[in-house]
């Protein structure tokens, strides 16, 4: 990239040009083992912790190097698979690797201005630094990166008036969080009014036609045959399936196994028995457009008698908390992974309405779902929106001022 920076507009008095590497230094994460965790300590900040994919953390309680040692307030740079800055917003925390903890030299940049520039000109950075393709930043691609540097005392204008509208998108993002989780909240209070009644309890064991676990691969990304169902396709919060991330097996398996044994049929129980504690004992039932799919090995196929048990009210009743506590209480576990055996299932108990009854829960549920379900739709239509104007904003601010071509 050009290190002579050549200005694009007339900036104002004062104001220039430099580079990320001259008003900043950036200290990278540090790669800790499993074998070094423990269960208290300081918490390690992975970018999943900082995307928000998760709420899970590992926690380190050795000596450090106080580089890797991140305070409230922080600027954090995820660097590999996702680019983006964060300000971490919680307690003493150690880093992991592929993040920076940046610190900005006062004397020439406020952290807020720091913050809401490379906010502006992420995408920018990608589509300049990786090609569109790439999965990761260099530290020296970094810090040649240009930024527009105003006087102080400008910087601390522009980060006032940035402040005032973030704080205004952060309210209708909270309006907006609230009414969705109301909705979340009344479907649950209505699972849980169902298993309040002394209906008569019966075990899975009495209730199973069929169950089988599925088949154990390292699965591919590209279409090779057919698709696979994997935990990760199975929604915990409304055990739904989620179709964005499939992979694929081998019609003739590369082991001598018969693949067609592991075959779904539209309506069977797929119920995760190895996972995290978090996610273990996630219930969906299989509909998709997919002619064929088999599923994987952490994953029970079910069918049961349906003169007793209905597909959809047991899906019901894996919301509910009774079965959460059967699940944590058979569940045995072991370093960031939990399993429990077909045995254990079969011992879980469930209070069993009249399959009349079962059909008008059902019914009264899907209702409920169905309205949450077009909220929800709502709410990431308007999620958007909030996004374009966050952005619009922003490129209000720093648009006029384009990052000069690489060479």
């Amino acid at each position: 990239m050009k290190q002579e920076l050549v200005l694009k507009k007339n900036f104002p008095e004062g104001w220039k040009w430099s580079i990320l590497g001259e008003i900043a230094t950036y200290y990278n994460g540090r790669g800790f083992k499993s074998g070094e965790w423990s269960k208290e300590g300081l918490p390690i900040i992975r970018i999943q912790n900082l995307t928000k994919t998760t709420d899970h953390y590992n926690y380190y309680n050795g000596p450090y190097d106080k580089n890797y040692h991140v305070k409230n307030g922080d600027l954090l740079l995820a660097w590999s698979a996702t680019l983006d800055i964060f300000v971490w917003d919680s307690s003493d925390a150690l880093l992991n690797q592929h993040i920076f903890k940046i610190e900005v030299d006062n004397s020439k940049i406020e952290k807020k201005y720091f913050f809401y520039y490379i906010k502006q000109i992420i995408e920018k950075i990608k589509q300049q630094i990786h090609g569109g393709g790439m999965k990761h930043i260099t530290k020296s691609k970094l810090l040649s990166i240009p930024i527009v540097l105003p006087q102080i005392k400008d910087q601390q204008i522009i980060v006032s008036k940035l402040d005032k509208q973030m704080k205004e998108i952060e309210m209708m993002k909270k309006a907006s969080n609230t009414l969705k989780e109301y909705l979340e909240e009344s479907l649950y209070s209505f699972v849980e009014s169902i298993f309040e009644n002394k209906f008569e309890e019966m075990k899975l064991d009495e209730l199973i036609d069929f169950v089988k676990s599925g088949i154990s691969r390292k699965f591919e990304t590209t279409n090779v045959g057919v698709p696979v169902m994997r935990s990760t396709n199975i929604k915990i919060k409304t055990s739904s399936i989620n179709l964005d991330d499939i992979r694929y097996w081998y019609w003739d398996d590369t082991k001598g196994d018969d693949t067609k044994k592991y075959l779904l049929d539209q309506g069977d129980i797929l119920l995760n028995f190895i996972n995290s504690p978090a996610q273990i004992g996630k219930v969906c039932i299989y509909r998709s457009e997919f002619k064929d799919c088999i599923y994987t090995t952490n994953s029970f196929r079910i069918k049961f008698d349906q003169r007793k048990l209905l597909h959809k009210f047991f899906r019901i009743f894996s919301l509910s908390k009774y079965y959460r506590k059967q699940i944590e209480a058979t569940t045995k576990r072991a370093v960031n992974q939990a399993s429990f055996t077909q045995k254990d299932l079969r011992n879980i108990k469930i209070p069993l309405p009249s399959v009349e009854l079962q059909e008008n829960y059902i019914f009264k549920f899907e209702l409920i779902e169905t309205e949450l379900q077009n909220i929800i739709k709502s709410f990431q239509i308007s999620s958007e929106a909030i996004l374009l104007l966050q952005s619009s904003i922003l490129n209000e601010v720093f648009g006029k001022y384009e990052i000069p071509e690489e060479a």
